[in-house]
């Protein structure tokens, strides 16, 4: 499993065939694992295929504690406790979402099928891509809740516009559209409310403390 992070500064809708040019420490370790994984495969002969899945959110059953990971899940969490949630940049980023009960359709695929070495497939359903403000607002939508984000300084090395085209996929599979994104987030928010919003766990020690930490993991704000 590799990361649409792989792809960094790229030309939008990424395609498979485009090189990598990750630009944060998470991208370079997934494409580095990629080309370990090739250079084994060949090395001992078995073969390798690098799925990259992109922005993954499951509803029942996430975990929506963590601070670090999973926006929407921290949205959520933040507005069922009647708390501001924070918008880092312009939120005129774009992203595109998949849903994890689609992703893990196409991945059984892979578990008996033809694929040559060291291929790579982009993992989703094709789902059209949105800003960060406009997921915000289907987020209070599916709440029904007027609530402004708070916007803070973007995150380093934030990629601005990161989506896939998933048309290779699709084609392999006949992969269809996929979950509703709306219904998505009410299946996300009707989990969280069912079990309680809750504090957030900083579980993981910010190591590097400076200013282009953010400060909400920096300052754990909620």
């Amino acid at each position: 499993f590799s990361s649409n992070a792989r792809y960094g500064e790229n030309k939008t809708p990424y395609t498979e065939e485009l090189l990598t040019n990750p630009q944060d420490c998470y991208g370079i370790a997934k494409v580095s694992a990629e080309q370990m994984l090739n250079n084994l495969g060949t090395l001992h002969g078995f073969s390798v295929v690098n799925l990259v899945p992109y922005n993954c959110f499951s509803g029942k059953y996430n975990r929506y504690t963590d601070p670090f990971r999973s926006v929407l899940a921290i949205w959520i969490n933040v507005l069922l406790q009647n708390k501001t949630p924070v918008i880092y940049g312009d939120g005129k980023q774009q992203r595109a979402i998949s849903w994890m009960s689609d992703i893990s359709l196409i991945i059984s695929n892979f578990i008996d099928c033809d694929f040559k070495h060291g291929e790579v497939f982009n993992l989703g359903t094709g789902s059209k891509p949105l800003s960060i403000n406009q997921l915000y607002n289907l987020v209070l939508d599916v709440l029904k809740k007027d609530v402004p984000p708070k916007y803070i300084t973007a995150r380093p090395n934030e990629v601005k516009n990161a989506f896939p085209d998933c048309s290779k996929i699709k084609k392999k599979f006949n992969v269809g559209d996929g979950k509703l994104l709306r219904d998505g987030i009410k299946e996300l928010a009707d989990w969280i409310k069912k079990h309680k919003p809750k504090p957030f766990q900083y579980h993981l020690p910010v190591e590097i403390q400076n200013d282009v930490v953010p400060k909400t993991w920096k300052n754990k704000l909620f």
